[in-house]
């Protein structure tokens, strides 16, 4: 490679790996980023049997998101089971593992009236139950799992009589790690664009060099000493 050609050569290289370097989901802590409250959709089932506004508390968020479970036998259900789902679909840049801590509390007396669940493709997984003590009850250990592209994950709370107390469920340090390393995070930027000089710094080099060494050469027909 010549200096005349070394200087575009490797700028168009550094230009072509920061441009066709996908764009990869960065670890996140806390309900942020690809996993912002926004992204969630709140879906209760009877569509009636709750709202975001007073069955879903995003306000802590990032630190804290709070659910509770329907209870108003008044609003058409009567005494009938209810669910409030908090999902989010999986797309590639929220593929990873997932991690997070969970507390409960029940205001039923009903034993085992109100849960608590984690959601993956729909398949509720047990976290609490009321267990008729009105005691808080929390993870005794982070729960972790892993999420790939095209699943659904989520939380639940749900209820058996849609009355007598509600339940709060609430999830904290929540943590992402992406499935993929990823290869080019933002703070490869500085690195590149200093490459870039550097390359120019040497291609300017050897191109005064050249010229110089030209300029000193005999030209043709000139008489040498």
């Amino acid at each position: 490679m010549t200096p005349k050609t070394a200087l575009p050569t490797l700028i168009g290289l550094t230009t072509a790996i920061a441009l066709l370097t996908p764009a990869a989901a960065l670890a996140i802590t806390g309900f942020t980023g690809v996993y912002d409250p926004s992204n969630f959709t709140f879906t209760p089932t009877p569509s009636w049997a709750g709202a975001p506004g007073t069955d879903l508390n995003t306000s802590g968020a990032p630190g804290t998101v709070t659910l509770f479970s329907p209870d108003d036998s008044s609003n058409g259900l009567g005494n009938t089971a209810a669910t409030s789902d908090w999902t989010i679909p999986i797309t590639p840049d929220r593929a990873g593992t997932i991690s997070f801590d969970w507390s409960y509390e029940s205001f039923d007396p009903g034993i085992g009236d109100d849960s608590a669940f984690y959601l993956l493709n729909g398949t509720p997984v047990p976290l609490a139950t009321n267990d008729g003590t009105y005691d808080p009850q929390s993870s005794t250990s982070t729960t972790s799992l892993t999420v790939a592209d095209g699943d659904t994950f989520g939380f639940r709370v749900s209820t058996k009589s849609n009355g007598g107390g509600f339940g709060a469920f609430s999830v904290s340090n929540f943590d992402f790690t992406p499935a993929t390393p990823v290869p080019f995070e933002s703070d490869a930027l500085p690195f590149l664009v200093g490459l870039s000089f550097l390359g120019a710094g040497v291609w300017l080099k050897r191109r005064h060099q050249t010229v110089k060494t030209l300029d000193l050469s005999p030209t043709e027909g000139s008489e040498v000493d």
